[in-house]
């Protein structure tokens, strides 16, 4: 809700996947389009196949995980 993906540092997406999930249950699954759902399958998954983990880190580019991206959007 930053306007920024961000997979390293401070405030970062991956922990709020992981926040959602549980920080001592990594691997559980939560139902639900949450915030943290980030490939809307229904589902918020830190671990395992198909996990929003992932997209995140695809999105900020697996060669350069501490890089930002800034939101597109006009406004």
């Amino acid at each position: 809700m930053d306007t920024q993906l961000k997979y390293n540092g401070s405030n970062n997406d991956r922990t709020s996947i992981l926040s959602v999930v549980g920080l001592t249950t990594p691997n559980a699954v939560v139902p639900g389009y949450l915030l943290a759902d980030y490939n809307l399958d229904g589902q918020v998954k830190y671990n395992g196949s198909a996990n929003d983990r992932n997209v995140l880190l695809g999105n900020v580019g697996i060669t350069t995980p501490s890089a930002i991206v800034h939101d597109q959007t006009a406004r």
